[in-house]
Parts: C-alpha cells; sequence; structure tokens
C-alpha cells in the first residue's frame, strides 16, 4: 500500500512560505524601529549636550550672538526631536501591524498542519482496519481449510 499523501500539501506550504515571509517583514520592520530608536537617542543626546554647552557659554558670560545662535541650534533640535518622535511611532506602528500579520499567518498554517495530522491518523486508521481486515479473512480461511 502507498504511504500517505496529504491532498492539501501544496496549500500547507503555502501557509509555510507565507508564514516565513511575515517572519521575515516583522524583522526588518523591527530592525527599522531600532534604528528610528537609535536616531531618537542621537538627537537627544546633541541637544542634551548643545544644553550644556549653552550654561557653560552663560557661565562663561559669552558674548550674546554665540548664545543666540546656541538658542537657536537648540531649539532646531527640539523640532528634530518631534519629527523623530513621530518617525518612531510610525515604525511602532508597522511593528504592530506586521505583528498581527504574522500572528494570523501562524494562526493559518497551524490549522492547516492540524488539519494534515488529522488526515494523517485518519489514513493510519485506515490502512489498520484494512491490514486487520486481511488478518481476519487469513484466519477465516484457514480455519475453513483446516476443517474439511
Amino acid at each position: 500500500m502507498k504511504g500517505f499523501q496529504y491532498p492539501f500539501q501544496k496549500v500547507l506550504d503555502l501557509k509555510t512560505n507565507t508564514k516565513k515571509q511575515a517572519e521575515w517583514m516583522l524583522s526588518q520592520a523591527l530592525g527599522e524601529l531600532q534604528a528610528e530608536e537609535d536616531s531618537l537617542s542621537r538627537v537627544k543626546k546633541e541637544r542634551h549636550d548643545a544644553t550644556i554647552t549653552l550654561q557653560e557659554l552663560v557661565n562663561a558670560c559669552a558674548p550674546v550672538h554665540e548664545l543666540q545662535m546656541w538658542q537657536h541650534h537648540i531649539l532646531f533640535l527640539d523640532d528634530k526631536l518631534i519629527v523623530q518622535y513621530q518617525r518612531v511611532k510610525q515604525a511602532e506602528g508597522v511593528v504592530s501591524t506586521k505583528q498581527s500579520a504574522l500572528h494570523q499567518c501562524m494562526s493559518d498554517e497551524k490549522l492547516w498542519v492540524k488539519a494534515r495530522e488529522k488526515a494523517e491518523q485518519q489514513f493510519k486508521f485506515q490502512v489498520s482496519l484494512a491490514e486487520q481486515n486481511e488478518l481476519d479473512e487469513m484466519a477465516t480461511v484457514r480455519y475453513f481449510m483446516a476443517s474439511r
């Protein structure tokens, strides 16, 4: 007798490939989120350093035009921080979307794997039943042959 062949194996393979693709896309989105968070950290540090420099210049009685330049630079960095926070939030949204898609793909794949396992169990049961019927048939024939 032939071994088990799942009639929907190509569908299961497609679901597995879709899940792998969703995992890859989530990984890529996480990488982009990490890059945005790193950029945000750099801008925060730059702003902190600029604030310290401005305070040192104030304490050293630096010229007004230099203080104004640093104040403008800090305002520029504040605007940059706002933009960077928005980019991080957007990247977090993308990650959330990719996680949802991956969860859906994993559920679909699990459903098809369970269906395959159930079909394989049913196949094994049918094979076992057929073998038992053959053995019963052979025992019946031997009994009738022996009784003659």
